[in-house]
């Protein structure tokens, strides 16, 4: 059993559709735990918002030139003076993509979101997967938190 209590002060999450918000808060705390349980995380805020398809699609094609919706974008504070105190960064999330992609690779919603939080949040601490380096580095570290919350490997998925 994994103790969130601690956990709403290191993030804000803001949901377009607020019947969801307790359940994305309790996936977000939960998945905050088991990086901390590999990764110190101190005195840091996250912001994490979940937003529809279009916003997605907006967002993706403003800052990587992609005109279509992605599942997380992570975009790090890079701690200059324009930066919020503490702040470790943002965090996307498109809730219509996770779900079209947890019902591809036949597993729960809650799985991938939490997968997607984990992602997210690995690189605003710096985890890139640029190449097979540091992909590799990046996924067992998903990997090993990912089992700590009962799942299973997400790269065993595709």
């Amino acid at each position: 059993m994994i103790d969130n209590s601690n956990n709403s002060s290191l993030f804000t999450l803001e949901v377009e559709r607020a019947t969801y918000q307790k359940k994305y808060s309790d996936l977000v705390s939960k998945a905050l735990v088991a990086i901390q349980s590999e990764i110190k995380i101190e005195n840091k805020k996250i912001s994490i918002k979940v937003c529809d398809s279009m916003e997605s699609t907006k967002i993706n094609k403003k800052f990587r030139r992609k005109n279509q919706p992605t599942n997380v974008l992570a975009f790090p504070s890079n701690g200059d003076k324009f930066s919020l105190p503490n702040h470790l960064g943002d965090i996307l999330i498109c809730d219509e993509v996770v779900l079209d992609e947890a019902t591809y690779l036949g597993i729960d919603f809650d799985e991938r979101f939490t997968h997607m939080v984990i992602h997210g949040i690995l690189h605003l601490l710096g985890y890139l997967h640029n190449n097979e380096s540091t992909a590799r580095i990046m996924e067992t570290l998903e990997s090993k938190i990912m089992s700590k919350l009962g799942y299973s490997d997400p790269y065993l998925k595709y």
